[in-house]
């Protein structure tokens, strides 16, 4: 019933808290408890930065893959996207259509696929999509052939 949903959810709020403290008091982590879209993008950035760092990475722009969430965006703050080294962070995100991260806007979404970066020989990388003018479908959310 929802009553009974409506419960395990606030059991699980209560609970993901105690258990994230508790994954720090083990020493692993350092682990947040915060799990929203933006704190989300900070971490991965914050891991972007380490990866930079621990490979001893120093140039002006850095492109990365691996997260979903491409950027940064016009409404992004550049700041974030900037590394410790001073490199500007650039991430391509992803090429699959995943429902649960897009939201209800999936054309505007970060999470939504098609971006690649533009690299040249000089200035910055620039983040594009590809996929901008393609129609999607509304149920499958994929791109309709033209």
């Amino acid at each position: 019933t929802d009553a009974q949903h409506t419960l395990k959810q606030r059991a699980l709020a209560a609970a993901f808290p105690v258990a994230v403290a508790g994954l720090n008091l083990a020493r692993i982590g350092p682990l947040r408890a915060d799990i929203s879209g933006p704190e989300l993008r900070r971490a991965a950035l914050r891991a972007f930065d380490e990866t930079l760092s621990r490979l001893g990475v120093k140039t002006a722009y850095a492109i990365f893959g691996h997260t979903h969430r491409a950027g940064p965006l016009a409404r992004d703050d550049p700041a974030e996207w900037q590394a410790l080294s001073g490199s500007e962070m650039l991430n391509s995100g992803s090429w699959v259509y995943e429902r649960a991260f897009l939201g209800r806007s999936p054309g505007q979404s970060a999470y939504r696929p098609g971006f690649a970066a533009i690299v040249e020989d000089v200035g910055r990388p620039r983040l594009v999509n590809l996929l901008e003018q393609a129609p999607i479908d509304a149920e499958s959310l994929t791109p309709v052939p033209a």
